[in-house]
């Protein structure tokens, strides 16, 4: 039982976490990632919008748009033929979107508001998994006081992606897989599987996890594993008709995850692998000038590493081989997966955050039981002292955030604010674009007054529909293009590139036509 101010805490807390997950839900910035989301949940492909809109002049928002909305003329299986076009992401988050939004409509809010709902049962399922792995009270309401703020896991709950669906799935299979090693019962095996094949269908880096616990039950308890590797087997030959999909459509797969092949600098590497732990208390602007702002948040950062390191250790050394080995296995094993992928293939796999997400879990949970420890020892009034700071610091990151995104979550669209003001503040505005960028325009296009018009160009369109009274401008063009328009006689100029953390960062840029009197 809680004493008087630790549920005070709590509760005050909580709802600070829920008031951060509803807060300014509908007017962050609705980036590309999201417009995929609502696209195929909606029936649609981006081939099809391609098709579909290389034979039409000018559109307005509208227009565009409506390839955003749930209509009558697509119903689910479009939506799950829409799904099996890009079969790098697992279809169950899809399909329950697909549900939701038909009883609530498909809107910013509403398909967001899905993800906030799954989030904050992911505190729920967290309280769960601390009382499994510890008796205490206290530890398990810390633990869901450190998920409700984090500033990472606030962000990402914001958002219309699987994240939030992967969290809850993920820790229901870490809380049935420690169920059916203690109890060895058919119910809590047959539990752990479908808790595995639900992960499966929610995202394939549910493998990595799943690894771990296959390694950790090896560990503790070999006489277990066959009967977890059989159930293991059975979740994988459920997943297989998906596994079909993917192999059937390998090419498209790797079209659509380029980017992870992009090699970074080894240094820049371990520098965004820092930066990546410390979201999970902290976020900060970021930029790559090294001022006052960008040493304390590296200092911090450095001592948020320290503190996890010792809370691991504490654990090391306080509890039994069953339990710090299933942080090491869980925690350690599937960050460690992507990163090894990363050094020996080449790429950025381990840089994108919301795949270490579920791996991260496990800090929160961890920090709770040296935190509960150290303030009913000796040094409690430094500790207790070290637990406010440090919930005050993810309490302000959430409240610096609640008006905007983080860098690392909208990535190439978090300068869509700045592009679309730029475009506001003409008369008679178009916005061109290409293939490549469609999405981003459609992304674009929630911030942009109602009388712009869109073209996507085909790669030699004549551009002789364009009249002085308009204000031209291209999303992103590529070289090709530019010279195609300067062929025909036209000045182009860029007008806003963003400010680059590195080179090899994914950006849009914004350029303008000039178009002269005949």
């Amino acid at each position: 039982m809680l004493s008087t101010s630790w549920s005070r805490l709590v509760t005050i807390v909580i709802i600070l976490g829920i008031c951060f997950r509803i807060i300014n839900l509908g007017n962050k910035i609705y980036w590309v990632d999201e417009v995929a989301t609502s696209l195929r949940v909606a029936g649609f492909t981006k081939q099809e919008i391609v098709a579909e809109l290389s034979e039409q002049h000018l559109i307005d928002i509208k227009s565009l748009q409506k390839y955003q909305q749930i209509n009558d003329d697509k119903n689910f299986e479009d939506t799950w033929q829409a799904l099996t076009k890009s079969p790098e992401h697992a279809p169950l988050y899809f399909t329950l979107a697909r549900i939701w939004t038909q009883w609530t409509g498909l809107s910013v809010i509403t398909i967001r508001l899905l993800s906030v709902l799954l989030s904050l049962l992911a505190l729920t399922c967290i309280y769960w998994l601390s009382q499994q792995l510890f008796p205490s009270t206290e530890v398990k309401w810390i633990a869901v006081c450190f998920l409700a703020v984090s500033p990472l896991y606030v962000a990402y709950a914001q958002e219309a992606r699987p994240y939030s669906l992967w969290i809850v799935i993920i820790l229901l299979s870490q809380i049935a897989l420690i169920q059916a090693l203690r109890s060895n019962t058919l119910i809590n095996w047959i539990l752990y599987g479908i808790s595995l094949i639900l992960s499966f269908y929610t995202s394939l880096l549910s493998f990595l996890i799943v690894i771990g616990q296959v390694i950790y039950v090896l560990s503790i308890s070999n006489k277990k594993l066959f009967t977890q590797l059989f159930v293991v087997s059975i979740a994988v030959l459920a997943f297989s008709p998906w596994l079909i999909i993917m192999v059937n459509n390998w090419q498209l797969i790797q079209e659509n995850t380029t980017w992870m092949n992009i090699p970074l600098n080894p240094g820049i590497l371990f520098i965004v692998w820092l930066y990546s732990i410390s979201t999970v208390f902290i976020e900060t602007p970021l930029y790559p000038t090294l001022d006052a702002i960008i040493v304390i948040r590296l200092i911090v950062d450095l001592n948020f590493l320290i503190l996890m390191l010792v809370s691991f250790y504490f654990l090391y050394k306080t509890t039994s081989k069953a339990v710090w080995l299933f942080f090491a296995s869980q925690l350690l094993i599937p960050v460690l997966l992507l990163i090894a992928i990363d050094l020996c293939l080449g790429g950025q796999r381990s840089t994108a955050i919301r795949y270490l997400m579920p791996s991260y879990l496990l800090i929160h949970i961890a920090l709770a039981y040296l935190f509960v420890n150290k303030i009913l020892g000796q040094k409690r009034q430094r500790w207790k002292a070290i637990l406010a700071v440090l919930l005050l610091i993810q309490i302000s990151s959430c409240l610096f955030m609640s008006d905007k995104s983080p860098r690392y979550q909208k990535t190439r669209n978090l300068h869509n604010p700045a592009i679309a003001q730029i475009i506001n503040q003409s008369t008679s505005p178009i916005l061109l674009t290409e293939e490549p960028q469609i999405l981003d325009a459609i992304s674009l296009s929630y911030l942009i007054k109602a009388g712009t018009k869109f073209k996507l160009l085909n790669a030699q369109e004549n551009l002789d529909f364009l009249i002085p009274e308009h204000q031209v401008f291209i999303l992103k063009p590529s070289l090709s293009l530019l010279n195609h328009i300067r062929q025909q006689k036209l000045m182009t100029t860029q007008i806003y590139q963003p400010r680059l953390l590195i080179p090899e960062e994914i950006y849009l840029s914004l350029w303008k036509i000039e178009i002269k009197p005949s």
